[in-house]
């Protein structure tokens, strides 16, 4: 019995000779929009629900408050054709829409690619006015300053001229949270 209240007391003593050190931690999250494209000319919209990034950052933070930024550490389409289109390309815009006036703003201008199950990867073609309003977005709803959703809107053709095509497009966003806490030390 002395052991067990002698075993407490130095744990208690811990406990309050701890000190609490500020630390920044960097949790991930990964939300996506989907594009169904079935033609072989085509302009279609999709989103990213707001209420899913505030959700996947409240899992990852415990405060909003304690968020000093949000970070887009990628961004990429994952392609699944829904049919045999080994011998088709897709060219195609890819915008997002601006809070502001609710014009779209261009992420990528006339990016091709072969239709086949694979990860587009497009980091060099990005337009920096674009990637600038997708991380304002993210930033403001996750920080609780904005609820509107995220949207975007892909347009352009299927080569060769006339092919008719039924694929999935699926863009990918990857963002880290950057947020200060305290932990005991």
């Amino acid at each position: 019995m002395i052991k067990r209240v002698i075993l407490l007391g130095v744990i208690i003593w811990g406990l309050n000779a701890c000190e609490e050190k500020e630390v920044s931690l960097y949790p991930s999250f990964q939300e996506s929009a989907v594009f169904n494209i079935k033609t072989e000319s085509f302009e279609y919209a999709a989103t990213i629900d707001a209420s899913v990034i505030s959700e996947a950052v409240n899992d990852a933070v415990e405060d909003k408050e304690s968020i000093e930024r949000v970070v887009i550490e990628g961004l990429w389409f994952e392609l699944t054709p829904k049919e045999d289109t080994s011998d088709k390309s897709i060219t195609l815009d890819f915008d997002i829409k601006s809070w502001d006036s609710d014009e779209y703003i261009p992420v990528l201008d006339d990016l091709t690619f072969d239709i086949k199950k694979s990860k587009v990867v497009f980091l060099d073609k990005l337009k920096e006015n674009g990637v600038d309003a997708l991380k304002d977005q993210i930033n403001a709803i996750a920080k609780g300053l904005g609820q509107r959703d995220v949207s975007f809107k892909v347009s352009g053709e299927v080569s060769p001229q006339g092919g008719v095509v039924d694929v999935e497009l699926k863009v990918v966003v990857n963002a880290t949270v950057i947020y200060k806490t305290e932990i005991g030390m």
